[in-house]
């Protein structure tokens, strides 16, 4: 029963998404909201912690299907090092890369770089390293020109603050508004 359930929804799901391709399509869209990211610090502290931050990106379609995406994200955070020592670490990324869409349902593969920095009244040190994000979302319509933006991206990043250098498995979700600017008319 279960499976009939699952066919049944992504055959629903890939209707929706058909029908949407036979609308205008944006030529830009702009996204901003918030995002939440789960860190992979290798041992440095719990092995998993959670950095409330924010997302914006631009993408530019080529048309209904194709378009060059450029995102951007901050991530904030406050470690508590000692009874009296805290750590407030902030991680910034920006990133570029292709998008495919198909009606509300988008892919990406995005890569750049990523700014990590930790100070406290004892230290403060910084680091850009490489990184990529993988995933996709969907964008439900609101009005024909705002819609709401669910992502969920793997994003790695690489640094060398300590010997050997570390490489981070992090996943983040995103959510917010998008606007569409410049809406073009599709064939049939």
């Amino acid at each position: 029963m279960k499976t009939i359930q699952v066919a049944l929804f992504f055959v629903f799901l890939n209707a929706y998404a058909f029908a949407q391709t036979k609308r205008d399509y944006p030529l830009f869209e702009i996204f901003g909201g918030y995002s939440l990211l789960d860190s992979d610090h290798k041992g440095l502290s719990s092995s998993r912690q959670y950095s409330s931050g924010w997302e914006a990106s631009v993408s530019a379609n080529v048309n209904q299907y194709f378009g060059v995406e450029v995102s951007v994200a901050g991530y904030y955070k406050t470690y508590g090092l000692a009874d009296f020592l805290n750590a407030a670490v902030a991680d910034y990324s920006y990133l570029v890369g292709p998008r495919v869409r198909y009606g509300p349902i988008f892919v990406h593969g995005l890569f750049g770089g990523d700014s990590l920095s930790a100070s406290s009244s004892e230290f403060s040190e910084s680091q850009t390293g490489f990184s990529g994000a993988f995933g996709g979302g969907v964008q439900a319509p609101i009005t024909d020109r705002y819609s709401f933006y669910a992502g969920a991206d793997y994003v790695f990043s690489r640094h060398d603050f300590f010997s050997p250098p570390m490489t981070e498995n992090n996943f983040r979700i995103s959510l917010g508004i998008v606007i569409k600017l410049s809406g073009k008319k599709t064939t049939p």
